[in-house]
Formats: C-alpha cells, sequence, structure tokens
C-alpha cells in the first residue's frame, strides 16, 4: 500500500526522475553489438552524470550486454513501446521497457524476451527476491499480454528484470 505521503514526497519524486532518465537511457541502445561502447559513450550526458555512470557500470556485466545483444539475424526489439489491449474482457495499460523478438524467415515471431529495468535500491540477494516477488504480478501480466500481441505460446516468452544499481538480471 502506498501513502499519499510517498506519491507525492520530494524524494519519492526525485526517484522517480532518476528512473526515468535511467529508462531513456536505455531506451538509446537498440543492440549492443550495434551501438559499441565508443557510440554509447559518445551520447553520454553531463546533465544526468549520475544515471549515465549506472547505466555505463551495468553495461560492464557481460549479462546487460547478452540481455541488449541481437539473439538472430531476424530479431527485433521495441524500446519503451507502450500498449492497450481488451484481454479476457478487461482493458490494459502498460509499457513493455524493452522487448526483443526473434522471428523466422516468414516474419511470424517464434520467441521473445522481456527485460524490465528496475532502478530499486536493492543491496541484497534477500532484497533482490523480495522485489522479484513484488514485480512478479505485473510482469507475469506482461508475458500474457506479449503473447496475444504476438501470437506465441507464454511458454516461449523469457521474462528478465535487470536490477540496474547491482547490474544483476533475474529471470523469472
Amino acid at each position: 500500500q502506498v501513502t499519499a505521503e510517498q506519491i507525492f514526497s520530494i524524494q519519492a519524486a526525485a526517484a522517480r526522475n532518476f528512473g526515468t532518465t535511467v529508462h531513456e537511457i536505455f531506451e538509446t541502445i537498440e543492440w549492443w553489438t550495434e551501438t559499441k561502447e565508443e557510440v554509447f559513450r559518445s551520447l553520454r550526458s553531463a546533465e544526468n552524470e549520475e544515471a549515465w555512470a549506472l547505466v555505463e557500470t551495468c553495461f560492464a556485466a557481460p549479462a546487460v550486454q547478452a540481455a541488449h545483444s541481437k539473439p538472430t539475424p531476424l530479431a527485433e526489439v521495441w524500446r519503451e513501446k507502450s500498449f492497450e489491449v481488451l484481454l479476457e474482457g478487461v482493458w490494459l495499460s502498460g509499457t513493455f521497457d524493452r522487448v526483443s523478438i526473434e522471428r523466422n524467415e516468414s516474419g511470424n515471431a517464434i520467441a521473445a524476451n522481456i527485460l524490465d529495468y528496475k532502478t530499486d535500491r536493492v543491496s541484497s540477494p534477500e532484497e533482490i527476491n523480495g522485489s522479484v516477488e513484488v514485480y512478479r504480478p505485473q510482469l507475469t501480466l506482461y508475458r500474457t499480454v506479449l503473447a496475444s500481441m504476438l501470437g506465441i505460446s507464454e511458454n516461449k516468452i523469457r521474462v528478465l528484470l535487470l536490477f540496474v544499481r547491482l547490474s544483476s538480471i533475474v529471470e523469472l
């Protein structure tokens, strides 16, 4: 349960703004192998140094690089892709942080990865596990929505959380 104080506090606003900036930086990256480190560094802005430094630290982790690399030649990526869908009689709206879609030669989706960025201040495996459980319902729903959008089975969709402050990826 979230209180009005939490929603409107200056600290909460600063945390939301920081999270938005981190998402905007990640959105600039189509595929890590195409982006190349030097190109990524050339995009860096002094205006949001803390966010840029955090994202750059993340990309030092091979798992983070792999999660942003093109899985197959026919793959496509969605970045900050909003959706609105009617699912089982319920209207749902949301935004995928990052989705990579593997396609066959006919252009049909055959598999996908959802990558969700989290800027939570977590510092231990226990805290990560707790955060994963908080986000599980949202990301389970995202898997269902994406399966419906792409016309593939939910078991063909991997869901990953990137805890940015720890450069740690957890698969649901």
